[in-house]
């Protein structure tokens, strides 16, 4: 039997098996995206295992840029569950993990003192790349009747 990639199955309400993976696979991204964004706010750095550069960056970080970086990983997480819940909810989640990422990527890369190159930064460019497929996904699914 060939595994199809189809959103939507007329015969069986059952999750198809893409979005068991890829609602897993982005669940434990973002849990440790989350986790890193929990050392840094609490102090562990080192434990967080940023760079020099990185470790600089977030601790000039502005309380308005944090609040979009709490808005990326935290929307992105729970985009994930929802997701594996089958829930509209992960598209809006996933729609304010977009707006953090626009917020966090703005402040990085234009109006840090010192600009980032969020691309030297290889956890920042991966999470920039999964926040976008995770939402055009959750998008389509939601499309293809697949969430609820």
């Amino acid at each position: 039997m060939e595994a199809t990639f189809q959103f939507d199955d007329p015969i069986n309400d059952a999750a198809p098996w893409h979005i068991w993976v890829v609602g897993l696979m982005t669940l434990m991204w973002n849990g440790y995206c989350v986790s890193r964004f929990l050392m840094v706010q609490a102090g562990f750095v080192e434990a967080a295992a940023l760079r020099v550069s990185e470790m600089a960056v977030f601790a000039d970080m502005p309380t308005w840029a944090t609040a979009f970086w709490a808005m990326w990983v935290i929307g992105s997480v729970t985009g994930s569950a929802l997701a594996l819940l089958r829930s509209q909810g992960a598209v809006t989640a996933l729609l304010v993990a977009a707006v953090g990422m626009v917020g966090t990527s703005t402040y990085l890369a234009v109006l840090h003192a010192n600009p980032a190159n969020i691309y030297a930064m290889p956890i920042t460019l991966s999470t920039v790349i999964i926040t976008i497929a995770s939402l055009l996904y959750v998008r389509r699914a939601a499309l293809m009747n697949v969430l609820r």
